[in-house]
């Protein structure tokens, strides 16, 4: 329970647009039914609802603080400058996860499924939500005292195509990835864009159209609109999920690959990925 829990203070920025009493009441509702552990990622432990519509995210806190050990040295001058470097560090990395979350709720719902974020401890919600960690022990979570995130509960890209596949329903998986390419050039025209490259780690289908599952590294900046660069943005996007489209879809791979041209041009035939350390690139938040 730790590493969920965090002694953040209140900052005005996180705050995000007030929910309706009707909106308030449904996510209430779906607090009341008992999480289950279901797996984390880089910066959130992810529980599933008993239902299997929705997930809650925790922020995994104990990413976010500098290592304790060092306490004990930091009379060591190295030691304490090399603390405080860690510490502001650390300090930026949560200040772009906590932006990302709240571009997800704020502006990108439709294409996350997030339904609610809840970024600065508050006394809104007065309840706790019951939870079942790894070991299969039960907790309760002060929901005012935590920031967390519920998200519906979507189905995995690559296993929704090839579910279509075998079903012989080619066009609808057309389809598919003809809403995945719309998405992606709807968000890089209101200058948002996903700096984590993993889209077939990332993406989910919900009610048939893709959307994001992994919305820890969003940016927003105006460079994004430029076709210069939202064109590279889509190229990297895609590039490998093209290759398994390749390998297990040939048909589909044309279908994407058509529609690549189409979008990017005769740029498309000269161009290469840019190398990411873990698909992970570097277009900087900017104010709007």
């Amino acid at each position: 329970m730790g590493n969920i829990e965090s002694d953040t203070p209140y900052q005005k920025k996180w705050e995000t647009h007030s929910l309706t009493q009707v909106e308030k009441q449904q996510i209430a509702a779906t607090l009341n039914q008992p999480f289950t552990y279901l797996g984390k990622g880089c910066q959130a432990y992810v529980f599933e609802s008993a239902d299997g519509r929705y997930v809650i995210k925790f922020f995994k806190h104990q990413r976010f603080r500098p290592q304790a050990w060092i306490d004990w040295l930091t009379f060591i001058p190295a030691v304490n400058d090399y603390q405080l470097q860690k510490t502001e560090e650390k300090k930026e990395k949560l200040d772009k996860v906590l932006t990302s979350w709240k571009i997800a709720f704020e502006e990108l719902k439709a294409e996350t499924g997030v339904v609610y974020v809840h970024l600065n401890k508050s006394q809104e919600w007065q309840k706790t939500v019951a939870i079942r960690d790894k070991l299969g022990l039960h907790h309760q979570v002060d929901l005012d005292q935590t920031e967390f995130l519920l998200q519906r509960k979507a189905v995995m890209l690559c296993p929704a195509i090839g579910q279509l596949v075998n079903e012989g329903k080619m066009a609808e998986a057309e389809l598919l990835i003809d809403r995945l390419l719309i998405m992606l050039l709807s968000e890089y025209a209101r200058g948002y864009a996903d700096n984590d490259h993993a889209l077939m780690q990332n993406t989910g289908v919900l009610d048939g159209f893709p959307v994001h599952i992994d919305i820890g590294q969003f940016i927003y900046n105006e460079i994004v609109k430029a076709p210069k660069v939202y064109k590279q943005e889509l190229y990297d996007k895609t590039y490998k999920f093209h290759k398994w489209l390749e390998d297990r879809h040939p048909a589909l791979a044309d279908h994407l690959e058509a529609r690549l041209i189409a979008i990017i041009g005769p740029d498309y035939f000269y161009s290469a990925p840019y190398v990411h350390k873990g698909d992970v690139a570097k277009i900087p938040h900017k104010p709007d």
